[in-house]
C-alpha cells in the first residue's frame, strides 16, 4: 500500500511538471490532515468578474495533495481552498507551481508557508500583517454583545489598525499580484494619489491584464460626490422588461438609486421593504434598481427572486464597470438619492431594516412647504 502511495505521488509530480508549460500546479502539505480529506478549490478565472467562478477537487492522501488546472487568462487569478479548519487564499497562473504546507493550526491561523511563485512571499505577508490578525479580529467579534464599553472600544481600534496595515502594505508593495487585486476594493476609500502611485508603479503585465484595466478605468473617471449633478453620472441601459431606459429621464422630484446584486443577502431585504413602500412615497420618489451583476443570466434571477416592478437597468458593464466605478459602489446595496434638482443629496452603503423608509422620511420632511 506504502509502495502504491509513493507511485501516485511520483506520477502527480511528474504531470505536474508536464503540465506547468500550458496550466498550474498547486501542491498541498498538511501533514496531520486526515486521510483522504477533498478539498474544494474555487477559481476566478473568467473575466465576467468576481461571480465568474468554478470548482475543482484536491483529494489529501497521506499529508499531501496536488491541484493540476488550467486557467482560461494569461495572468495569475484568484482562488480559495475550502478545507475544515479554514479556508486559504492563493493565486494560480499557467506556467507557475506553487507549494503550501502547514498543519492544521496553520490553515485555522493563517500561518501556512507559500514557496515556489512570484507571488508566494507576499501571500505569506498579507496573511501575517491582515489576513491572521483580521480572523482573529473576527473571532472576537462574535463575544461583541458581552463586551464591556472598553472591550468593544479596543476592537473597533483593532479594525482599524489592521485596515490601516492592509493601506500600508498598497504603498510597500505597489507592483504586487495581491495589492492589485486587494486595491480593486478599497481604492474608492483612497486618496487618489495613492491609487494613482500604486498604478504607475505596475509592471507592464500587470497594468494589462484585467484587475489593472479596471484601476487604469477607475483613475480616468470622476467619482461621485458631494454637490455632483446627475448630468454628470447618468445611467443608460434597459429595464428587465426589455425597454430602453435613461435616469435623467425619470420624472420624480427624487430619485433612490439601489446598486445591488445577486449573490447579496441584504440586497434580497431592501427589495422587500422597498416593495413594501413604493405606493406610500410614489408622488415623491422614483425607484430605481441598477444591477451590478456581471451577468443578464444573474441580474434576470434576481429581478423574479426578489419580485422587482420597480425599474430595474442592466447595461452589461457588472461589478467593475465605468457606473459602479463612477459611483463608488464596492460592496452591497449602495444607495444613492438625488433631489428635485438632480444635485447629489445622500448615499450609504449597507441595508438594515426600515433605514430607507427613515432615510426618505427625514428628507421629505426636511422639505419646505409650497
Amino acid at each position: 500500500m506504502k509502495k502504491h502511495l509513493i507511485f501516485i505521488l511520483i506520477l502527480s509530480a511528474v504531470c505536474a511538471v508536464m503540465h506547468a508549460g500550458k496550466g498550474f500546479t498547486t501542491s498541498f502539505t498538511f501533514p496531520d490532515m486526515p486521510g483522504s480529506t477533498e478539498i474544494a478549490v474555487r477559481i476566478h478565472d473568467g473575466k465576467a468578474g468576481y461571480a465568474d467562478f468554478r470548482f475543482d477537487t484536491v483529494r489529501i492522501v497521506d499529508g499531501n495533495g496536488i491541484l493540476i488546472d488550467t486557467v482560461a487568462v494569461n495572468y495569475p487569478v484568484q482562488a480559495y481552498a475550502f478545507t475544515p479548519f479554514g479556508t486559504i487564499s492563493l493565486f494560480v497562473a499557467n506556467g507557475h507551481s506553487e507549494q503550501i504546507e502547514g498543519n492544521n493550526d496553520d490553515i485555522a491561523n493563517l500561518t501556512l508557508s507559500y514557496r515556489g511563485a512570484p507571488w508566494s512571499e507576499d501571500a505569506m505577508i498579507y496573511n501575517s500583517r491582515v489576513d491572521g490578525p483580521l480572523e482573529n479580529a473576527n473571532t472576537a467579534m462574535k463575544d461583541y454583545k458581552k463586551m464591556t464599553d472598553a472591550q468593544r472600544d479596543s476592537l473597533i481600534g483593532l479594525y482599524q489598525s489592521i485596515r490601516q496595515k492592509e493601506l500600508d502594505l498598497f504603498m510597500e508593495l505597489p507592483d504586487s499580484w495581491i495589492t492589485l487585486k486587494r486595491l480593486i476594493f478599497n481604492m474608492a476609500d483612497m486618496p487618489r494619489n495613492n491609487v494613482q502611485t500604486i498604478f504607475d508603479s505596475l509592471s507592464p503585465d500587470k497594468k494589462a491584464s484585467q484587475y489593472g484595466e479596471i484601476v487604469g478605468r477607475y483613475l480616468s473617471i470622476t467619482p461621485i460626490g458631494k454637490g455632483s449633478h446627475l448630468s454628470d453620472y447618468d445611467i443608460e441601459g434597459r429595464d428587465q422588461n426589455g425597454r430602453l431606459f435613461k435616469l435623467s429621464s425619470v420624472k420624480e422630484p427624487y430619485i433612490l438609486l439601489d446598486f445591488s446584486q445577486c449573490y447579496c443577502g441584504p440586497c434580497k431585504m431592501a427589495a422587500k421593504e422597498i416593495a413594501t413602500i413604493a405606493e406610500e412615497f410614489k408622488d415623491h420618489v422614483a425607484f430605481i434598481n441598477y444591477s451590478c451583476d456581471d451577468t443578464e443570466n444573474d441580474w434576470n434571477k434576481a429581478v423574479a427572486r426578489d419580485s422587482i416592478t420597480w425599474p430595474s437597468v442592466f447595461d452589461g458593464t457588472g461589478s467593475t464597470g465605468t457606473v459602479s466605478l463612477k459611483y463608488n459602489v464596492n460592496s452591497y446595496p449602495t444607495f444613492v438619492i438625488y433631489g428635485p434638482d438632480r444635485i447629489l443629496v445622500k448615499t450609504w452603503t449597507g441595508y438594515s431594516p426600515g433605514i430607507i423608509k427613515a432615510e426618505l422620511s427625514k428628507l421629505l420632511s426636511s422639505e419646505p412647504e409650497k
